[in-house]
């Protein structure tokens, strides 16, 4: 995975994310790229197509971190792109001393995928906040202890 600049992540990252998690994310997270330095965001291309990012977002304590975004293109699905590139991210957190990393996704079908992603993948489910989103979805928050 190749370490976006922010232009990157505007030019490239935005359409992802709002393709594959709704114009509401999308836009929220070309503020982010746009005004904050809370992520680092992490691409893997295939040719000249993103197929797959993932970031580290912002920092909670110096023990914990959120997961700053994760997304693959449609058309790159079922391939294990977003297992790798959680492992990536959770990786790196770990060697900048990160132990938890905390996520929000959301309850509605396009986010089925990772919902059971992260339970695969050893999160657990710490709450809710229901009618969050624009839509009436609700926002769900899992956290994982990282390996040492």
């Amino acid at each position: 995975m190749i370490l976006l600049s922010p232009d990157q992540a505007r030019d490239y990252a935005v359409p992802l994310i709002k393709q594959t998690m709704g114009e509401e994310i999308g836009n929220w997270a070309a503020y982010e790229f746009s005004e904050c330095e809370d992520t680092d965001l992490w691409g893997l291309w295939d040719m000249d197509v993103l197929v797959c990012i993932a970031g580290i977002g912002a920092e909670i304590s110096p023990k914990k971190v959120w997961l700053g975004y994760l997304a693959v293109h449609p058309d790159r699905r079922k391939q294990g792109l977003a297992t790798r590139g959680l492992a990536f991210v959770e990786a790196e957190m770990a060697n900048r001393g990160y132990r938890w990393c905390l996520v929000e996704t959301y309850v509605a079908p396009e986010f089925d995928a990772a919902l059971e992603l992260y339970r695969s993948r050893g999160y657990k489910h710490i709450g809710d906040l229901a009618d969050y989103l624009d839509d009436g979805a609700d926002i769900v928050y899992f956290r994982k202890q990282l390996s040492p």
